[in-house]
């Protein structure tokens, strides 16, 4: 059981309510927060580290340092955790699924002959005109 789980989730949802956020910490601070949310729940003393720690609109105003355009997602979540603690990391992995469950999944092999493609069909877009 992660006894700091609750008060961090609490303390990060009530500061992203209350505080002043530049227009990038304004548009990411829910997707961060989320973030931050599911890395408290796995482990206990991260969520320790956000519930005792430092605040939440001094985490996206370091998530926001130095962005002159745009960010992904990954990089600020990556931030946001470097921020609460600075020697943790953060593994990410993307998985696809393509219907049905893992379980009743088969790996599909490419096409052993190659696929004929026909040339494009030219239209002339005056005739609709």
């Amino acid at each position: 059981m992660n006894k700091f789980y609750e008060e961090a989730r609490q303390k990060l949802r009530k500061e992203s309510s209350a505080g002043k956020f530049d227009r990038y910490g304004s548009a990411m601070k829910t997707a961060v927060v989320k973030a931050l949310e599911d890395f408290c729940r796995q482990s206990e003393v991260f969520a320790e580290a956000v519930a005792h720690g430092r605040s939440f609109e001094e985490c996206m105003k370091a998530v926001s340092k130095g962005i002159s355009g745009s960010i992904s997602d990954l990089e600020a979540y990556q931030r946001a955790v470097k921020y609460y603690m600075k020697d943790a990391d953060v593994r990410f992995c993307m998985e696809i699924t393509v219907g049905g469950t893992a379980t009743d999944r088969k790996a599909v092999e490419p096409a052993e002959q190659p696929v004929e493609r026909k040339a494009p069909e030219i239209i002339d877009l005056s005739a609709f005109m």
